[in-house]
């Protein structure tokens, strides 16, 4: 029997595992840990009667043991197997319970989650620990990161053992304690959830956190029980794989986990749990869609290999600090806990779109868990989007009432968190960080195109005419400025079709494709959806009623009629100027298409002299050098 006493690193490569790494260094550090030995894989694979014999004269032959596991890979600095591997709980101390619950835990070493995870390849070391009968139990995590970037420590909490908890079967009571020039503020506590008898014992393991932060350069992963006598025990401690970002809680309790935007069709999976039997499970994960997003009561670490193949996790239980959810944070998967009935609300084949930076999630066309300023994220309103300087990265911050989304569409998926706390630190929220190609990434990459367009003669123009008709709130001022823009167009495509000059052609293709953002785009999608809601907020509230009923032609008691007039007559002007500009300018099908865009900007910049430009910046490019241009026009 070996004690292991060695810092945390990132092999473990004692030959008692990572477990008993974390339980050494408590030890060490002189924290309260409950009597534990470790065995090496050697002694763990093929155990004898002496040393059995051994282990039960040590814990007593009527006392209750913890037997779990301590591989060689595990509860290391990159990757945690936070559930991967078997733990047998309350298991007698006699010869035969012992060897059967460490065969146990060295078999679930090769099981198809460990397989999925990390391909299996350990050695099972094995830590026996005395139980202890907790009033209360849970997670702490001794550093994490607040909506406003600040530090915090973070607990997790629930009745009796903590398994419940760290299995994702209960969602637990939340408690943030927040951290000033290192100390821990005991009397700004923040509780979320259901306040549990004993909570009042905080306060002892809020101290003990406390000794530990003092002691331990490293932030650590601690799971900790309180037992009937007031005494705080630590039985598990590991480094925390990746910073914890906490986010804000929704409306309807549910709990993001893991940020990041995600479209796809549901797979609901109701009945898996604890219990289910093996073949149950197979047969869910053959039938599992890739890049789906997988909807469970709770997810398991038996739902890893599923984990890995879906784009987004929505579960009914749980809490931040599950197994589960460390898992969805260091494979990097968009998750959501404790949604309401979500097994029930959504059928297989629904597409969805989760944010999980929110809790939002929303189905076709409205949203499912929605607020009355929900739809500002869908308009495009570029006036609410500033660019910010972070490095080397183009990072634009758009400011809602009820978020603050990030657009980085270049930055790699390692410099995330970096960006995140910036944020939280510049701007006191927790941000909604977009990259790469989404839904939402166009209104983004359109900011740019904006800021181009308003260089043409004809796009101010229009825009100030859109207000105007905006604040009219009139039907027929809507078919007039449709009209007037299309007219507009109309000059520019004939002037497009009859030159010969490439960079002439794209200049005048630009001001009709600067027309049709504004009709189909800016116009209903923001100037006029903003007015609308400004004009009427007030009258919808006196008459319980949401703009989402205002915007479905709800009848709804104090509205006049001029605004479902206007609501009508830009629904039908927008649902048409698509197939009346493909009519007018057929080329305008292809225009976003990348190999046809790179063609005619190459083309345009050749013919006024720039060349060696790279694909991604010429239409930039192009515009840098309007005033040449002109010259040619």
């Amino acid at each position: 029997m070996t004690k292991k006493t060695n810092k945390f690193n990132n092999d473990n490569s004692n030959t008692c595992g990572g477990k008993a790494t974390g339980l050494a260094l408590l030890n060490k550090m002189k924290m309260p840990v409950p009597q534990w030995i470790a065995l090496n894989w050697s002694q763990a694979s093929n155990i004898s009667d002496k040393l059995l014999d051994k282990i039960i004269e040590y814990f007593g032959s009527d006392n209750l043991v913890a037997v779990r596991s301590s591989a060689d890979n595990e509860d290391g600095t990159q990757k945690s197997f936070a559930g991967m591997f078997e733990s047998k709980l309350n298991v007698p101390t006699t010869k035969n319970d012992l060897r059967n619950a460490i065969s146990s835990v060295i078999a679930s070493g090769t099981s198809l989650r460990v397989n999925e995870y990390d391909g299996g390849n350990n050695n099972m070391g094995i830590v026996i620990q005395k139980m202890i009968k907790p009033i209360i139990s849970g997670v702490a995590f001794t550093g994490a990161i607040d909506t406003d970037g600040s530090d915090v420590v973070l607990i997790e909490a629930t009745y009796g053992l903590g398994d419940k908890l760290v299995s994702g079967l209960v969602t637990p009571t939340q408690i943030k304690v927040p951290i000033h020039d290192d100390i821990l503020d005991q009397d700004n506590i923040f509780i979320s959830g259901k306040l549990l008898p004993g909570i009042d014992l905080i306060n002892n393991l809020i101290k003990q956190i406390q000794i530990l932060r003092n002691k331990s350069k490293t932030k650590l992963d601690t799971e900790w029980c309180i037992d009937s006598d007031n005494n705080v025990w630590f039985v598990q401690a590991r480094p925390i794989t990746q910073p914890v970002f906490i986010k804000p809680r929704t409306t309807n309790s549910a709990i993001p986990v893991v940020g990041g935007t995600v479209t796809a069709p549901v797979f609901v999976i109701p009945e898996l749990g604890a219990h289910t039997s093996p073949e149950i499970m197979k047969k869910r994960f053959a039938e599992f869609p890739d890049g789906a997003i997988l909807v469970a009561l709770y997810t398991e670490v038996d739902f890893v290999p599923i984990m890995k193949r879906a784009s987004g996790i929505i579960t009914e239980q749980g809490g931040v600090l599950s197994h589960a959810a460390i898992l969805s944070r260091e494979l990097g998967i968009p998750c959501i806990v404790n949604y309401p009935n979500a097994t029930k609300k959504f059928k297989n084949g629904d597409i969805i779109t989760m944010n999980a930076t929110t809790g939002q999630i929303k189905e076709d066309i409205e949203f499912i868990q929605s607020n009355e300023t929900a739809w500002m994220d869908e308009a495009w309103l570029f006036d609410n989007i500033k660019r910010i300087p972070y490095n080397s990265d183009c990072v634009l911050v758009e400011s809602l009432p009820n978020r603050l989304n990030v657009y980085a569409p270049l930055m790699e998926s390692k410099d995330v968190s970096d960006l995140n706390l910036f944020i939280r630190k510049k701007f006191g929220v927790a941000p909604n960080i977009i990259r790469g190609d989404s839904q939402y990434s166009q209104k983004f990459f359109s900011w740019f195109e904006d800021r181009n367009h308003k260089k043409l003669p004809g796009y101010s123009a229009a825009l100030n005419k859109a207000y105007n008709v905006a604040k009219s709130m009139s039907a027929s001022a809507v078919h007039r400025f449709y009209k007037s823009c299309i007219n507009t167009a109309k000059k520019y495509i004939s002037l497009a079709q009859n030159t010969t000059n490439a960079a002439t052609r794209l200049y005048y293709s630009e001001n009709v494709v600067a027309q049709y953002i504004i009709l189909d785009v800016i116009f209903p999608r923001a100037i006029a959806l903003y007015q609308l809601y400004y004009e009427t907020a007030q009258k919808l509230h006196l008459a319980g009623a949401t703009f989402a009923d205002l915007l479905a032609l709800k009848k709804i008691k104090g509205i006049p009629k001029k605004y479902y007039d206007f609501i009508t007559a830009l629904s039908q002007e927008r649902n048409d100027i698509y197939p009346k500009f493909q009519e007018l300018f057929p080329e305008i099908a292809g225009y976003w298409v990348p190999e046809n865009a790179t063609k005619m900007q190459r083309a345009a910049l050749n013919a006024i002299g720039i060349k060696d430009t790279d694909n991604m910046f010429m239409l930039n490019e192009f515009y840098k050098n309007l005033s040449k241009v002109k010259k040619i026009v």
